[in-house]
């Protein structure tokens, strides 16, 4: 359950208190903002390696090769936005063809490096204080033949230091950093040069280390990998990370990767171009971001999403607070990182659910005004499909009005509503189980017994719709144990995930963006009651048979049963039988007869209640109910289930409750 305030607590007991529901909507997938782009610039430049940079000031600062005549040009665009002066480029230097540039920085200090092929072929940079508005003589950072330098990666730390990563041309990537002055640190090889046998792109962002993105091939098998380069965060000074993968083709698919982009900001995201080179041949650039909460070390990144454009050198990304930018050399995008919008003022109606496996609702604005005539424009940019909408119950308290950060939920579709007197906008939402049942696995994905945990396939699966993960309690099956386990192509990850947690007694509810895992016990403290504080309007208290009352687990070689007698004796056995070849030894699959036998017992349906809204209620949550009408003193159940209605005005007849759905205790 949700902590509350003292005061919030204090109302949602009150039988006077005045109900506040907060509806907002943004343009964020899963935790994370995701604007419409607009297309601001499109040029004449001839499409080549090129870089963009957000300067501490907000300016623009563009680079790009022209493969002509082999220069660099730079541009700096001091206050970017439509109208923008984006096709004047600068002359900076003599730069190679066949390598790519970077652009980097940190507060008003910018860096762009690159391959210099008329002076004497060495990598060079040029640095700015001013935001890019001046740059400094060309400076070296070492002499390499041309001919063995292909691309280029380069970001800052906090204390200023810029580490520049190279691939030679014999796909062996090396790096360095500015010890001092101009002094740079003599370079050393990545640890993989015997695993990544093509380098076709780099890029690095800076977090704790440097995080840097790799696209290549390995043992015949085109992928993208990240790895972090130690500075003392999460990797010691110095040292790689192991390598992990992102996506991958395989080797007959006829698709490669190349080009990536990276820029922080609130999660790490990227860009990158997905090549074909069979029928249809196309270069298209996919787009991802790192799942919120998770760590760089983790490598749990959305499910590459294509970007309607066509380039073989990429689309660089960069941004500010304020907005995101992309960039190619003949075109520039926006997207606007705007603040939640309000719809609280304008709810007239709300219908949501939150189930074991799924969720959603409605919720229904005024509009009588054509005030919502037209979402997904102007003032109402960030209401449209796909937009988040968080609906947060609250009360007004003795300390003004509060809420409790409630789920979030995705507009499926928009309905405009017409009748005499009465015009409305209604929202069709979405939970995030329906975001995992839209993912759907490209390829097979595959773990071998013992490498990775229930915990780690959850945490992987989660984070290709987006989502991340975080444990409230957990078992030690969920966190240790390390099953064999597939997903095939085409399955969702609602099948996926379901699938792998019937592995486990632990199960999973969405707070936000995230899906928080609960492990149920008998010994848990009770986490609200209901009855002499918290009046209960209505109850259905239901003694049911259970739908299984005898489990049976086949496992390899082994077999174990749990049994609840009482039940079996009532109505017979009732027969549930699971197979996890996963399941070795006799004490595995008890254990697994066990859980199912106590999940059994407490998600069985036994009705629900109506009550005042409770701001803090989640799925799982143990509770005491009393009910004198009922002969129930402190019986705890289990919620398995949550309804909220909410109405006022233009018809409606007033309503704010919630319907709590209950299994056993």
């Amino acid at each position: 359950m949700r902590s509350l305030s003292a005061t919030l607590v204090a109302a949602q007991k009150s039988a006077s208190s005045l109900p506040h529901l907060k509806v907002e909507a943004d343009e964020s997938l899963p935790g994370v903002a995701h604007p419409v782009f607009s297309r601001l610039y499109t040029g004449v430049e001839p499409a080549w390696y090129h870089a963009a940079y957000m300067a501490g000031d907000g300016s623009l600062i563009r680079a790009r090769i022209d493969s002509a005549d082999e220069r660099l040009y730079v541009q700096r665009v001091v206050s970017p936005g439509p109208g923008g002066n984006f096709n004047s480029w600068t002359y900076l230097d003599d730069a190679g063809a066949h390598a790519s540039i970077v652009l980097c920085g940190r507060g008003s200090a910018v860096f762009i490096f690159y391959v210099d092929t008329v002076s004497d072929n060495s990598m060079r940079y040029r640095e700015s204080s001013d935001n890019g508005a001046s740059w400094s003589a060309e400076k070296t950072v070492l002499t390499v033949p041309e001919s063995m330098v292909s691309w280029l990666a380069a970001s800052v730390n906090a204390s200023g230091t810029p580490a520049v990563f190279y691939a030679t041309n014999d796909h062996v990537v090396h790096v360095t950093k500015r010890v001092g002055g101009d002094t740079w640190a003599n370079p050393s090889a990545w640890p993989y040069s015997g695993t990544v046998t093509t380098v076709k792109g780099m890029a690095s962002i800076y977090g704790q280390d440097w995080l840097l993105t790799v696209c290549g091939e390995a043992s015949g098998e085109k992928k993208v990998w990240t790895t972090l380069y130690g500075d003392g965060g999460l990797v010691s000074s110095g040292q790689w990370s192991a390598l992990k993968e992102i996506t991958r083709a395989e080797s007959t698919a006829g698709i490669d990767f190349t080009n990536p982009f990276m820029s922080l900001q609130g999660v790490a995201r990227l860009f990158l171009v997905e090549r074909s080179t069979g029928s249809p041949s196309y270069n298209r650039p996919l787009w991802s971001f790192s799942a919120p909460g998770s760590s760089y070390l983790d490598c749990l990144w959305r499910e590459p999403a294509p970007f309607n454009l066509d380039t073989a050198f990429g689309v660089a990304i960069t941004g500010n607070a304020g907005n995101l930018w992309l960039s190619t050399p003949n075109g520039v995008w926006r997207g606007e990182l705007r603040p939640a919008l309000d719809l609280t003022g304008d709810v007239l109606s709300a219908d949501m659910r939150d189930l074991t496996d799924s969720g959603g609702g409605t919720v229904t604005l005024r509009n009588d005004d054509g005030r919502y005539n037209s979402p997904g424009a102007g003032g109402l940019v960030s209401l449209r499909r796909g937009s988040r909408v968080r609906v947060s119950p609250g009360y007004g308290t003795a300390s003004g009005a509060e809420v409790s950060s409630g789920p979030s939920y995705w507009v499926e579709a928009l309905e405009h509503q017409c009748r005499p007197g009465r015009a409305t906008l209604t929202l069709r939402l979405e939970d995030a189980w329906s975001l995992l049942g839209r993912w759907r696995a490209r390829r097979q994905y595959a773990w071998d017994l013992n490498e990775a945990s229930i915990k780690d396939i959850a945490a992987f699966i989660l984070a290709r719709a987006g989502l991340g993960l975080s444990v409230l309690s957990s078992s030690a099956t969920f966190t240790t144990h390390k099953p064999a386990f597939a997903i095939h192509p085409g399955a969702s990850g609602a099948q996926a995930l379901s699938r792998l947690l019937a592995m486990t007694p632990d199960r999973l509810f969405f707070r936000g963006d995230t899906a928080m895992v609960r492990y149920m016990q008998d010994s848990d403290p009770v986490d609200y009651a209901y009855g002499a504080g918290h009046a209960v309007v209505g109850g259905r208290y239901v003694n049911g048979a259970a739908s299984h009352n005898r489990y049976q687990v086949y496992g390899k070689g082994v077999m174990a049963e749990a049994f609840d007698w009482t039940e079996v004796e009532a109505v017979a056995d009732r027969l549930f039988q699971a197979h996890d070849v996963n399941l070795d030894t006799q004490s595995k699959a008890q254990e697994r007869g066990d859980a199912l036998l106590g999940l059994g017992q407490r998600l069985q349906p036994a009705g629900g209640i109506d009550v005042a809204v409770n701001c803090g209620q989640e799925l799982y949550d143990l509770v005491e109910v009393t009910d004198s009408r009922a002969g129930l003193s402190a019986s705890r159940r289990r919620v398995v289930g949550l309804g909220l209605r909410y109405a006022r005005g233009q018809g409606e007849r007033p309503a704010y409750v919630q319907t709590i759905e209950l299994g056993g205790g």
